[in-house]
């Protein structure tokens, strides 16, 4: 994303969640959606994953937290309706 490109400022959980058109998701979303403090998510990923099973991707000094992965461990997968189409 352009720096000049406006971030998702949807502050509803399974709307960034259910959002076809990206496969990741930002900390500061993470957070909403898991319902913790952005200091407990940044913690959690000084390693390679969120949680056991939910990588994230690290560009440059941007880290960005796998999606699909973060649906299926939270058991949403069927809500969300999210598949093979890259959700």
């Amino acid at each position: 994303m352009h720096k000049s490109q406006k971030y998702n400022t949807t502050t509803d959980p399974i709307a960034i969640l259910a959002d076809p058109t990206r496969a990741t998701i930002t900390r500061d979303e993470a957070a909403l959606v898991l319902g913790v403090g952005l200091s407990t998510v940044i913690k959690a990923t000084q390693g390679d994953e969120l949680m056991p099973g939910v990588p994230i991707i690290r560009v440059r000094d941007r880290v960005l937290i796998s999606k699909l992965p973060l649906i299926d461990k939270l058991g949403l997968r069927d809500v969300l309706g999210a598949g093979s189409n890259g959700v």
